[in-house]
């Protein structure tokens, strides 16, 4: 499991692992309870020959299980560069004049994605935004201005999609 993958399962409701033995034939059964798509807690649970292989395939379980930010095209282990080509794509359709259509593409591609391009939706933090447009600030207050509607909509894309929370 990747640290992504790990990320991604911490994301993920569900409580503490709770791994015991199971009877006299030496294999242990590692469980925990999971909110799924619906708000209810279910019982989720993986048997393994030892303690270790038994939680990592119940994490892997929950990592497969439907549940937040699955499902779609996007999740928080989606890449930057996914969420911009989707709303890219979505931009088009969208019923807006061409010079506006051009002026977000030139701002995501000149503006954003030099600093996004390289992080999963989960890792874009609100310091991390912070950070550009104080930079982008500093050198045109039209510039920071742009960055934040773009920014803005490419998060609203993505709650829509339920990739964000």
């Amino acid at each position: 499991m990747t640290d992504d993958d790990r990320r991604t399962a911490q994301d993920r409701t569900y409580g503490a692992i709770n791994v015991r033995r199971k009877g006299a034939d030496r294999r242990y059964v590692a469980a925990t309870r999971f909110r799924d798509l619906d708000g209810q807690l279910r019982q989720v649970g993986a048997t393994g020959s030892s303690r270790s292989a038994a939680t990592s395939l119940l994490r892997d379980r929950l990592l497969r299980r439907p549940g937040y930010g699955s499902g779609g095209l996007l999740n928080v282990s989606s890449r930057f560069t996914d969420l911009a080509e989707l709303w890219l794509a979505d931009l088009e359709l969208r019923d807006i004049s061409e010079g506006t259509k051009e002026n977000y593409r030139d701002d995501l591609r000149a503006h954003v994605m030099p600093h996004f391009d390289n992080y999963t939706l989960g890792e874009i933090t609100t310091g991390r935004v912070e950070i550009l447009l104080k930079a982008q600030a500093a050198f045109s207050y039209s510039r920071a201005k742009h960055s934040r509607t773009l920014l803005h909509q490419l998060s609203a894309y993505a709650l829509r999609h339920d990739a964000l929370a």
